[in-house]
């Protein structure tokens, strides 16, 4: 089942609270596709490096859905 949800962010708190609900997905194990302003995000970070991007999907066993 797929399922598209979009966020209206609209202060830093919320953003920051974005980003923990997002790391608790993460950590948790919870697959799900990130994008931020129609680009691949992971915890709402589009400019992430290569490096940076493998770094974190080991972190998090995440993969690039």
């Amino acid at each position: 089942m797929k399922n598209e949800f979009q966020f209206d962010v609209d202060s830093f708190q919320h953003h920051e609270e974005l980003k923990v609900l997002f790391g608790t997905f993460y950590e948790k194990g919870i697959k799900f596709k990130e994008c931020f302003r129609g680009q691949r995000s992971f915890m709402l970070r589009t400019n992430l490096s290569f490096k940076e991007v493998q770094e974190f999907k080991a972190k998090y066993n995440a993969e690039w859905v």
